[in-house]
C-alpha cells in the first residue's frame, strides 16, 4: 500500500481533500482484505474474516522469535504449507520451541479422516488418516483375507519415526496367530498372510511425516 504525499507545509484543506481521500479508500481497501472493513460495525470491524498466510520454504533469521508474552504462528514448507506455532520466550535458530500443529498436502485430502474403500466384496479394503499435532499421522484401516498374501498400502507415505502397524482379526489383537504372518513394515505401507483366510483384519500406523 502506497500512501499520497500529502498534506505538505503550505497546502490547503482544499487542495489536500482528493489525496487525503484517497489515503482513507486504500486503507479501507487494505484492512478489506481479510477483515471486516471499517463502517461494519462495532465489535465487527477489523476483526478477522479468514486469515492467509504466505507459505516459506526458507524461514528468515529473526522473524519468528517470540518474547515472553508472545506466542506466534506461521507456515512453512513451500510443497505442503504445514502450520507451525512457537512458544514463548524462544529465539533463533528454529526448531527451538516450535510445535507442528497440522499438515497439508492436497494429494492426501481424500483420505483425510475419512474412510476409502476400494475392491470387490470379499477383498475389500478401506483407509484413512488423520494428523496428530507434533507431526505424527495415525493411519487405519481395514482389509478383507481371503489365504493369499495381500499388500496394505499406507494413505500417506511416513518419513520418519516409523512405528509397528497394530493388527487386530476379527477385533482379536494378534500376538501371534496361527496362521498369520506380517512382512517388513516400511513407510508406505506392509505385507501379510493370513492362510485361513475368511476374516476381516483391522490395523493402525504410526509414523512422522
Amino acid at each position: 500500500m502506497s500512501y499520497s504525499n500529502t498534506p505538505n507545509t503550505g497546502d490547503t484543506l482544499g487542495s489536500t481533500r482528493v489525496p487525503i481521500n484517497t489515503n482513507f479508500s486504500l486503507i479501507q481497501d487494505a484492512m478489506s482484505q481479510d477483515h471486516f472493513g471499517m463502517g461494519t460495525g462495532v465489535g465487527i470491524a477489523g476483526t478477522h474474516k479468514v486469515i492467509h498466510m504466505v507459505m516459506q520454504n526458507v524461514l528468515t533469521p529473526g522473524i519468528f522469535n517470540t518474547d515472553a508474552t508472545q506466542t506466534g504462528i506461521y507456515t512453512k514448507q513451500a510443497t505442503t504449507g504445514n502450520l507451525f506455532a512457537r512458544s514463548p520466550n524462544h529465539v533463533d535458530p528454529l526448531p527451538a520451541g516450535e510445535y507442528q500443529l497440522t499438515t497439508f498436502s492436497d494429494a492426501d485430502i481424500p483420505s483425510f479422516g475419512t474412510i476409502i474403500t476400494t475392491g470387490l466384496p470379499g477383498h475389500k479394503r478401506s483407509s484413512g488418516w488423520t494428523f496428530l499435532p507434533g507431526g505424527l499421522v495415525l493411519q487405519y484401516g481395514s482389509a478383507d483375507l481371503d489365504g493369499s498374501p495381500i499388500t496394505i498400502s499406507y494413505p500417506v507415505t511416513i518419513n520418519t519415526a516409523l512405528f509397528p502397524a497394530i493388527i487386530t482379526l476379527g477385533g482379536f489383537i494378534v500376538n501371534p496367530t496361527p496362521g498369520f504372518s506380517i512382512a517388513t513394515n516400511t513407510n508406505t505401507g506392509f505385507q501379510l498372510t493370513y492362510t485361513n483366510g475368511g476374516f476381516t483384519l483391522f490395523w493402525m500406523s504410526i509414523g512422522k511425516v
